[in-house]
C-alpha cells in the first residue's frame, strides 16, 4: 500500500486530507500537490456533550473496527503494558464483524481482555451518551 501511495502522490495534482498533520506532511513531501483540508464535521450532538471524562477507572473509547489497520494492535499492546500501573477500562464501539479479534485477543493478556467492553451499532446519540453523567 505504501508503494502505491507514494507512486500515486508523485503523479497526482490534487489531494485531500483531514488533519493538520497530514496536510503539512503532504505539503512538505509533495510540494507539487494542491492539498485541500477537508475535515469531517461531527454531528451537532457531539458539540453538546459535557466534557467530564471518567477518571476512576480511566475510560478509553475506541470507535471503529478493532483491527490493525486502525491501530488497535498498538493500542492494545500499550494498554496491556499499563494494566498494572492504574485502573482503566476500554470500550470498543463498532459494527459487526471482527475477523481479527482472535489474533488481537491472543496477543494480549486475559486480564486486559477482561477490561474491554464491546458495543455495536450505536447511533450518534447513543455514542455521545457514553460520556459519564454529572457528579
Amino acid at each position: 500500500m505504501a508503494f502505491l501511495e507514494k507512486r500515486s502522490l508523485r503523479r497526482g495534482s490534487i489531494v485531500s486530507a483531514e488533519s493538520n498533520f497530514a496536510v503539512q506532511y503532504l505539503r512538505t513531501h509533495y510540494p507539487h500537490l494542491e492539498v485541500r483540508q477537508i475535515e469531517h464535521a461531527p454531528k451537532p450532538v457531539f458539540h453538546q456533550v459535557p466534557r467530564r471524562p471518567q477518571l476512576s477507572p480511566f475510560r478509553f473509547i475506541f470507535v471503529g473496527g478493532l483491527s490493525r489497520l486502525k491501530g488497535a494492535d498498538l493500542l492494545l499492546g500499550a494498554l496491556d503494558r499499563l494494566k498494572g500501573e492504574f485502573p482503566f477500562e476500554l470500550t470498543v464501539v463498532s459494527g459487526p464483524g471482527g475477523h481479527q479479534l482472535p489474533n488481537l485477543q491472543a496477543s494480549v493478556s486475559p486480564e486486559l481482555w477482561s477490561r474491554i467492553q464491546f458495543q455495536c451499532n450505536l447511533t450518534s446519540e447513543e455514542l455521545a451518551a457514553q460520556s459519564p453523567p454529572p457528579p
